[in-house]
């Protein structure tokens, strides 16, 4: 069915949406589903917007008024930094993982078994958000992009809250045990599982998906399953970072170091410690209060750095993960040299086989010069 309609805001800077009519959680809103704008068949310039839906029901075309050539820009500008740096990120955190995983001492550790879990689920927020998010032509699919987005947001936060407890318990109460942090990743694998299951079930599902993102399209549930316990988490991991920071800070005083050795050390427990808390998620916090195009340009370039910054701190600066790659590093130059020292040799016994080959040859040939003479006698 084809839809001509007549607008008569011919001067005002709008995008046409077409839209349908549908009854969603006991309301009716309008959804794109089933219909799309024939972009041959409109002329804005004359105020003519032509649709065309598979279904019917009642109909409509909104008018969104577009972004200016500055906002534009901009919203170019933040998605090439998002997908660069998330690229970059997820490749950092894959080699996190996989260090973290082949070497024995590291694996062993707590910590750093918080820290692999915390890569691999960053580099599903990444990557769903790099290539599924934006897919909502498929129901289905959308639907399913949402809910493992839910899930692994929850449990992403979940696990930066585990690694809180730990460090709190580690540094400022020192001989504390670590059943506390056990209990924050039992938490972090059954909850988010049960909130997701209790949304999908109320709603049935209608609650995820939507018209322009495979998110949650539902203010309740986006606030009281998403919003509300993400705000929670966050201020519980902020309030547990500065308590761990200012242990830090107390214990630099009481040592030997110099003042510039001790900014040092602190900064770079700041920004490590930051990676694996998720302080640099405060910045979305307050974007969503107050929006400002340059808190949007500090929560990408934090957000999708975060990942780099964790195999920076916990990978490349690794003392066990630097001994374990300086002894391969060792035994491989020593493999070299092996091979080098036998194909040496072997060119040795070569160059003897030939030079007996030949003297053997010399001497052939002179007996054959010497039988022909007694004969003759």
């Amino acid at each position: 069915m084809e839809l001509n309609c007549k607008s008569i805001l011919l001067y005002i800077s709008i995008k046409p949406a077409c839209m349908a009519m549908f009854v969603l959680h006991s309301l009716d809103e309008w959804a794109a589903d089933g219909c799309r704008l024939l972009e041959g068949a409109s002329n804005m310039s004359v105020g003519v917007i032509a649709c065309e839906c598979d279904h019917l029901t009642s109909f409509a075309v909104l008018l969104v008024p577009s972004l200016s050539t500055s906002q534009s820009v901009h919203s170019q500008a933040l998605s090439i930094l998002t997908y660069v740096g998330c690229s970059v990120s997820v490749l950092c955190l894959m080699m996190s993982t996989i260090n973290i995983v082949a070497v024995r001492k590291q694996r062993r550790r707590l910590f750093q078994k918080i820290v692999a879990l915390l890569s691999m689920l960053l580099i599903v927020v990444m990557l769903l958000l790099m290539t599924a998010l934006e897919r909502t032509e498929y129901a289905i699919l959308c639907k399913t992009v949402a809910i493992v987005m839910h899930w692994a947001l929850l449990s992403l936060f979940g696990l930066m809250a585990a690694a809180c407890c730990h460090l709190y318990i580690k540094i400022v109460m020192v001989f504390g045990d670590q059943r506390a942090t056990r209990i924050f990743l039992v938490a972090t694998a059954v909850l988010p599982i049960v909130m997701v299951s209790i949304v999908a079930g109320v709603t049935k599902s209608n609650a995820y998906g939507g018209a322009t993102l495979c998110w949650i399209d539902n203010t309740v549930v986006l606030y009281s399953a998403v919003v509300a316990p993400l705000t929670l988490m966050l201020a519980f991991n902020f309030t547990a970072f500065c308590i761990v920071m200012r242990a830090i800070a107390r214990r630099q005083t009481e040592g030997k170091r110099t003042k510039l050795q001790q900014y040092r050390h602190l900064l770079s427990s700041t920004i490590g410690l930051s990676g694996i808390v998720g302080v640099t998620w405060i910045s979305g916090a307050i974007l969503s209060v107050y929006s400002h195009v340059v808190l949007q340009y500090i929560f990408v370039l934090l957000t999708t750095s975060q990942g780099i910054t964790v195999f920076v701190c916990y990978t490349v600066r690794s003392a066990n993960i630097q001994e374990k790659w300086r002894s391969i590093s060792q035994q491989l130059s020593s493999y070299s040299i092996r091979t080098n020292v036998t194909s040496a040799d072997l060119g040795d016994k070569q160059l003897r086989s030939s030079r007996h080959s030949l003297s053997s040859q010399r001497s052939r040939v002179s007996c054959n010069k010497i039988i022909p003479l007694e004969t003759r006698q």
